[in-house]
């Protein structure tokens, strides 16, 4: 069982592989400048957290671990490499555009030659309950899109596309019975433009993805941190959509 502890949750920055839209699995893609940026745009958050985290987790890949040490200069915390927070190895897919792996991103069908989605969701797994049952809460993983589709799935749902660099917190809540925690993620505001988007709402879908097909329940107000950061409560990991354990 995944320790329910508090934790933060961030995909990496944009990649070169992410705006030529094909799937990096494995592929060490880098960030791209923009990439670097978005990183950049969330250390005000960071800095401004109730609660911050007190280590960083991020996969070997580069792109997660270069994210990760932008990110680190606002925390200045211990770094540690977690490479089964990789992303799944995506096989004979890699390095293909979007559309060929369609079975694999709108749906949980295996890419030919590459990890099983069973293997892959107990390597997440295994990463959460070593990450967090072993360390001082809470933590900051630094981690890909699909590590973030896999943990929905282990409490049964189909998430939608996480965008790069939104930062999630799970909080614990004794109260909930399907899943330990409060899910928030935070907003960026900078001269009334939306830096930072909220990324669990269907305009804000990215494209390689689908929505889950449980409906999203509204869970109140956003809170001001401060007049740029807004923390809001995110309607998919609510334990209203949350079906089971597997």
């Amino acid at each position: 069982m995944i320790p329910a502890k508090h934790f933060y949750m961030i995909r990496h920055g944009e990649t070169k592989a992410n705006v030529a839209r094909l799937m990096a699995g494995s592929i060490d893609s880098p960030l791209t400048e923009k990439g670097r940026g978005q990183a950049r745009a969330v250390l005000p958050i960071l800095e401004k957290l109730e609660i911050k985290p007190k280590a960083i987790f991020h996969s070997h890949l580069s792109r997660a671990r270069e994210t990760a040490e932008i990110l680190n200069k606002a925390l200045n915390v211990t770094m540690n490499e977690e490479p089964d927070f990789a992303e799944l190895h995506a096989g004979e897919w890699e390095g293909e555009p979007y559309e060929i792996c369609k079975p694999m991103t709108h749906g949980w069908y295996d890419p030919p030659g590459g990890e099983t989605y069973q293997q892959f969701l107990k390597r997440i797994k295994r990463a959460k309950i070593k990450t967090l049952g072993l360390n001082e809460a809470p933590v900051l993983i630094v981690c890909h899109g699909g590590v973030f589709r896999a943990f929905s799935k282990l409490f049964g749902i189909d998430s939608f596309g996480v965008r790069n660099c939104h930062l999630y917190e799970f909080r614990t809540a004794k109260t909930t019975n399907k899943f330990p925690w409060q899910a928030w993620h935070y907003e960026y505001y900078r001269d009334n433009e939306e830096t930072l988007l909220c990324d669990c709402s269907l305009k804000n879908m990215a494209p390689m993805t689908r929505p889950s097909t449980m409906t999203p329940i509204p869970m109140g107000e956003s809170q001001e941190i401060s007049p740029q950061i807004r923390r809001t409560p995110c309607r998919l990991f609510h334990e209203d959509n949350i079906s089971s354990f597997l």
